[in-house]
């Protein structure tokens, strides 16, 4: 389940389904209620917003505020010197999706840039500085990935993992806001 707002945007992560119960909006923080449909399981939930990117453990935010539930968190600008970017670019997230089984988190900016995040070390294997109204973004097969980027870019950008900032392939697509491989 992927719920996008204009401040945050979050995932559900489980083999299992989730339901939610209540989702409450006061200003830039969110409220999150889950609960999964099957006993033993360990779902988390990915948020993010401005500059910040959350993993939490969903049965903890169950029953509880979010923020009881964090297990691992990032700043954005943090990754500023390894993308290229002065600090303060490193921020207006628009989606944080996890990938290759959860082990990385694909994140991108409005402020024009995309990154693929490794949850376990963080470090950073992929990055583009490139996608200019970044809003999404989702691994393709052959080891690529594609970033819909809304104005200026107003494209569809298509990248190798293994050159950040080389855009191997563009389509034009006014406001592009989201991109989904449906395998």
């Amino acid at each position: 389940t992927v719920i996008f707002s204009c401040i945050a945007s979050f995932c559900a992560c489980s083999n299992d389904e989730l339901a939610i119960d209540t989702v409450n909006i006061d200003g830039a923080m969110a409220q999150v209620s889950l609960k999964s449909t099957s006993k033993g399981t360990n779902p988390s939930l990915v948020f993010c917003g401005d500059q910040y990117i959350y993993i939490i453990d969903a049965n903890k935010a169950s029953e509880s505020r979010y923020q009881n539930a964090v297990v691992e968190s990032w700043n954005a600008a943090t990754f500023a010197d390894t993308i290229g970017l002065p600090a303060n670019l490193c921020k207006y997230i628009t989606e944080c999706k996890p990938v290759n089984d959860g082990k990385d988190l694909l994140i991108t900016s409005y402020n024009g840039w995309t990154i693929m995040l490794n949850v376990e070390t963080g470090n950073i294997p992929f990055h583009t500085v490139m996608s200019f109204g970044a809003h999404s973004a989702d691994l393709l097969p052959d080891n690529r990935v594609a970033v819909a980027c809304a104005n200026p870019g107003n494209s569809i950008q298509i990248y190798d993992l293994n050159n950040n900032d080389q855009i191997v392939s563009s389509v034009k697509l006014s406001g592009a806001q989201g991109v989904c491989w449906n395998d």
